[in-house]
């Protein structure tokens, strides 16, 4: 099985620890049924975590320590891919967190796969309702998409169609994400 490649998503500052959200993309490989995620503190994978056929883990309460994340794809014999490329991510008290050594923030929007070809998932985070703007790029607006969200982590998904469910070009489209009285932008590529 091919590499392929991880990203990271700090999910939530909590005071016991952080929650990391690593988001990747499909494996390349048709037969792919399921994926592995695996973390540990420095350079050894102390845990893992079988995620089935979805391109998302959490993982919760973590505590402070230098923490190294990888995936690994599985197929029908549960034959294992090569590791993803690791990613190396800090946790400092649970109240922040550095990235390869560079200092990154909660974002509360994530947005998985990007670029995308049939379907993207918008994960939003917060209180109140969400509510998700699709603009094209000369800036009309063709689609809109609403959920209710609590406490948790809400996902949208889109797939690329306007409101009357016609298929819409290739090209870059902007998200306006709100969620109670914030609001944050977004660039989604859709590839056809």
């Amino acid at each position: 099985m091919k590499n392929f490649a991880l990203s990271l998503f700090l999910a939530a500052g909590l005071a016991c620890g952080a929650s990391v959200e690593l988001t990747w993309d499909r494996h390349p490989d048709l037969d792919v049924t399921g994926y592995i995620a695996y973390w540990g503190l420095t350079t050894t994978y102390t845990d893992s975590m079988d995620v089935g056929l979805v391109e998302r883990a959490l993982i919760d309460n973590l505590p402070s320590g230098t923490y190294r994340f990888a995936v690994r794809a599985y197929d029908r014999s549960r034959n294992l891919g090569a590791l993803s490329t690791p990613i190396t991510f800090v946790v400092t008290g649970g109240t922040g967190a550095e990235k390869n050594g560079s200092l990154i923030s909660w974002d509360p929007v994530s947005v998985s796969p990007n670029p995308f070809s049939k379907r993207v998932n918008i994960g939003v985070t917060g209180t109140g309702l969400v509510s998700i703007s699709i603009y094209n790029p000369q800036g009309r607006l063709v689609n809109k998409l609403a959920g209710a969200n609590g406490r948790d982590r809400c996902v949208l998904a889109w797939d690329g169609t306007d409101a009357h469910h016609a298929i819409l070009p290739q090209g870059l489209y902007l998200l306006r994400v709100s969620v109670g009285k914030d609001a944050y932008a977004r660039k989604i590529f859709l590839s056809r």
